[in-house]
């Protein structure tokens, strides 16, 4: 809640600033280049950026996940006392995450700009955090693949009932409430009601 609020309060500051182009944000944002002489101006150059990087994301997260640090973060997820106990400080293991999460959620918004050539306020709304959280849960929660499916699954929904109505919010909403009701491991939880063998958990 303290994140949302926080959002809203970023959004306003550039929403009614000047100096940052006000509602009109920020236009004519470069291309991105990773070298002088070759600019990411193109959709398929910037398809291929943003898998890159989210390939490199995904390796990242894998790798802090089998390391002790990523452990001791399972530890605190299942049972924040007992870590507690065990002599961890939880609270710099929740800020360090935390921190992480910034750091690649905020590299790759600013991969957004190179391709749209422009960053308005609306970016900063606290319904686009909001938008994150709702692809976790549909996804499954605890998860890496998780909000990959999740994210994937949202826009698809997201492109395909907004071209028929405006309302589409309201028919993800539903969705929404029937995976927690229904699936409360998200999509990935379907491969366990099926039998298979479940995805490995993470922090």
């Amino acid at each position: 809640m303290l994140t949302l609020i926080f959002a809203e309060v970023v959004y306003t500051f550039f929403r009614y600033t000047q100096t940052f182009g006000g509602s009109d944000g920020i236009q004519g944002v470069p291309a991105p280049r990773l070298a002088p002489a070759f600019a990411i101006d193109t959709p398929l150059r910037n398809y291929y950026l943003v898998l890159a990087y989210l390939a490199l994301a995904y390796l990242a997260c894998r790798v802090l996940v089998a390391s002790h640090f990523g452990k001791v973060l399972v530890a605190i997820r299942e049972n924040e006392d007992r870590a507690r106990f065990l002599g961890y400080n939880v609270q710099r293991y929740k800020m360090a995450v935390c921190m992480i999460s910034a750091l690649l959620t905020g590299l790759g918004g600013a991969l957004y700009p190179g391709r749209s050539a422009f960053a308005t306020p609306d970016l900063m709304l606290w319904t686009v955090s909001g938008e994150l959280i709702i692809m976790v849960m549909i996804g499954g929660l605890g998860t890496l693949a998780g909000p990959l499916i999740g994210g994937a699954f949202f826009i698809l929904l997201q492109e395909k009932v907004s071209s028929y109505v405006d309302w589409y919010f309201m028919v993800i909403g539903l969705v929404l409430i029937v995976i927690v009701l229904f699936m409360p491991r998200g999509l990935l939880g379907i491969r366990s009601m099926l039998g298979f063998k479940q995805w490995r958990a993470t922090a």
